[in-house]
């Protein structure tokens, strides 16, 4: 890497990370549904572009992508957010059904796609490329 690239990568990481710092987590029961509403609303458009997609190969791409979506919606009910108030658990009845409906367009997705070989072998080449080999450092790829 030049030395120009090095500093723009440096500054680009020093912007990211005060931009992590300036954010605040939700403090109450309410601020948390409001971005758990907010994230299922962002879930939910992409889920209907993909559905309204004219190409079955668009799907397929996009799969990967719902999947993880989907799957944070879920772990946002569960509670992988360690700052979850306690008070969350009364809404968990609106969580689940959320989930749940995002989940059964999801898995007509995945039918629609694995009705079609070659294009159940592309969900499945984007799956690993976009979550194992895109997430991996380059030094421990292929191992």
């Amino acid at each position: 890497m030049k030395e120009s690239q090095a500093k723009n990568w440096d500054e680009h990481l020093q912007a990211g990370g005060q931009f992590i710092e300036n954010m605040q987590k939700p403090k109450t029961a309410e601020e948390y549904m409001q971005m758990a509403r907010w994230f299922t609303a962002l879930v939910n458009a992409e889920l209907s572009r993909t559905e309204n997609a004219e190409e079955l190969h668009l799907v397929a791409e996009r799969l990967p992508r719902l999947v993880s979506l989907v799957n944070a919606v879920g772990h946002m009910r569960d509670g992988f957010l360690d700052f979850r108030p306690r008070e969350v658990l009364v809404y968990q009845p609106q969580l689940y059904a959320a989930e749940d409906a995002l989940e059964a367009r999801l898995y007509a997705l995945i039918e629609k796609v694995y009705i079609d070989e070659r294009e159940r072998e592309q969900y499945i080449w984007h799956m690993h490329n976009q979550y194992v080999t895109f997430r991996t450092p380059i030094e421990y790829r292929d191992k």
